[in-house]
């Protein structure tokens, strides 16, 4: 696809009961400054929605048929739902946002310049975490380092090329656990040309809610299993195999095992501590012995730098059972 497109940017928003947010997700979108709204494609992909966020991502499509285009289908789930979008979208890069999320008035303009000033296949930028109130609950703002484009493990906040996106067969992995962490993963492992941003321009909502705040934060079968999973597909796109691409695996399965383990029982927990840490094991046997673990590369955010560098010492020192005993707040399930 050629930088004359006629559109520049589509947005793939998947719907699910969002009547709530939808609005708002869309008009951020719509109400863009110093960016030719004409330029913009919004494609709504709803997966079969119970409430009438269809009847109101339909009379956008009535009322803006050359911008915004919806599309229903059934229980195809967000990857599967953005992985349609992809094939489905006419601009010359991909933007996705969760429909409980919006953007800043300059967010196109920021982003699509920064894209095509260096011909980048991805651009990415830090986001903020508003709360229903409009507070900004954290910020998170990415260095422009080789390691920041791993750290941005999200496919939103970005742009992605579509052309780079289809030619490379990059799609989102249908995982119940970081789906958009397996398609950032292998943007980095098949282009360099990737650039961030320190500007802050995507509003990540605090829905308290959401899938990430509710059945992902507990450690039982289910959960262990799609973090295998996941691990098991970054090894499968591994092909750099460096300590900088192994850290990043191991700080990320450090990552899943706190934030889901809080809420499980102790015996999950070191349930799913044993089964990801045998399949590091497995794969990368020297994973401990990474320097980075104790020199942290530059770009991580400080709490993942933290996190991973705890992970290895109760490993190591055999400790996790007794830091299960204060950790853990939940029960079986």
């Amino acid at each position: 696809m050629s930088a004359t497109s006629l559109k520049k940017i589509s947005f793939i928003v998947p719907t699910y009961n969002g009547v709530q947010y939808i609005q708002r997700c869309v008009d951020s979108i719509l109400n863009q400054k110093e960016f030719d709204i004409n330029a913009i494609e919004i494609l709504l992909l709803d997966d079969e929605s119970k409430d009438d966020t269809f009847t109101i991502s339909t009379r956008y499509s009535e009322e803006l048929p050359h911008i915004v285009r919806v599309f229903s289908h059934q229980n195809m789930g967000v990857a599967r739902t953005r992985n349609k979008g992809i094939e489905l979208a006419t601009g010359e890069y991909l933007a996705f946002i969760d429909q409980d999320d919006y953007i800043d008035s300059d967010f196109c303009s920021v982003l699509y310049a920064a894209a095509i000033e260096g011909d980048y296949d991805v651009v990415f930028s830090g986001m903020k975490r508003p709360d229903e109130h409009g507070r900004i609950v954290s910020r998170d703002i990415y260095k422009d380092t080789v390691y920041a484009r791993l750290m941005c493990m999200s496919v939103w906040a970005k742009l992605h090329k579509t052309e780079f996106v289809r030619q490379n067969g990059i799609r989102l992995f249908d995982n119940k656990q970081g789906e958009d962490i397996a398609f950032t993963f292998e943007e980095f492992q098949k282009t360099d040309k990737i650039r961030g941003l320190s500007y802050c321009g995507y509003n990540w909502f605090y829905n308290q809610a959401s899938v990430s705040n509710t059945s992902q934060r507990k450690l039982n079968e289910t959960n262990i299993q799609a973090i295998v999973r996941l691990q098991d597909r970054l090894f499968e796109l591994d092909v750099k195999k460096d300590k900088m691409t192994t850290f990043f695996i191991t700080m990320l399965s450090a990552y899943y095992i706190f934030f889901t383990g809080k809420g499980s029982s102790r015996e999950q927990f070191i349930q799913g501590d044993t089964e990801i840490i045998n399949n590091l094991r497995t794969h990368r046997p020297d994973f401990m012995r990474n320097y980075y673990i104790f020199i942290s590369p530059s770009g991580i955010l400080p709490v993942f730098s933290i996190g991973v560098k705890c992970y290895i010492i109760l490993n190591r020192l055999n400790l996790m059972k007794i830091f299960a005993k204060i950790y853990c707040k939940g029960n079986v399930s």
